[in-house]
């Protein structure tokens, strides 16, 4: 039986918003794998105490001083997740508790085939996000579909992928933020391993789907473009 650990980066920057974080990773928690949780300076100190004491879960504190916001938290989880001897990471932000509690058992089950399987919104539950966050990951799913070689979506954020290619990760030592999920698999690919889409219903949480917030889609979106351009160029070099 192949064993799995899980790996989130976590920001609680209110009292409600670690309660919600909380809520997910006590779903996730029901599977019974180990959690690497790195925290990158949630304000409420109470919830890093609380999720410390959940059954499974190893919480690291990363200095975000050393300037690599987001990237710095994906290695330091990563990175503890390789010194258990696994052999599968799966990856998901904290904000997933509809995915934990309904989809995540499926992707647990399914094979990477030692490259990664990335989670896709299937069209009708990609058309549930707002209109803001559709034009911009249209526009970075059409790039990773030429890269990638199959249409779909590249961006809903939970990755399963097996332990042998997140050394690939090392050398990544760049503020693309967002951007390290397309990096990395520009560089599972370059190593001739498969980079595969999971594609399900995963619809946008009833909540979220008035959000308007399109200047953070389009910071995403550079961000996810320069991770895949500086993938492709570690890759060739």
């Amino acid at each position: 039986m192949r064993s799995v650990a899980a790996v989130l980066p976590v920001l609680a920057r209110s009292r409600e918003e670690g309660a919600l974080i909380l809520d997910a990773i006590v779903a996730l928690a029901r599977f019974a794998i180990p959690i690497y949780v790195a925290d990158g300076g949630s304000r409420d100190a109470g919830f890093l105490d609380r999720l410390a004491h959940q059954e499974r879960v190893h919480v690291d504190r990363v200095d975000l001083r050393a300037g690599l916001p987001l990237v710095g938290q994906i290695k330091t989880a990563v990175n503890r997740a390789r010194s258990s001897n696994l052999d599968l990471v799966l990856y998901s932000e904290p904000d997933k508790l509809w995915f934990f509690e309904n989809r995540a058992e499926a992707f647990l089950c399914a094979d990477p085939q030692g490259g990664m399987l990335v989670a896709s919104r299937d069209a009708a539950s990609f058309a549930t996000y707002p209109a803001g966050q559709q034009l911009a990951e249209t526009s970075m799913n059409r790039l990773c579909a030429a890269q990638f070689g199959q249409d779909g979506d590249y961006l809903y954020g939970p990755l399963l992928i097996d332990a042998a290619v997140l050394p690939l990760l090392d050398r990544l030592d760049e503020d693309v933020r967002w951007g390290w999920r397309p990096y990395l698999m520009a560089r599972v690919q370059a190593a001739s391993r498969p980079v595969r889409l999971w594609v399900d219903h995963l619809p946008c949480p009833a909540e979220q789907r008035g959000e308007d917030a399109r200047i953070y889609r389009m910071e995403q979106l550079s961000q996810n473009v320069a991770g895949l351009a500086l993938g492709l160029r570690h890759a060739a070099h």
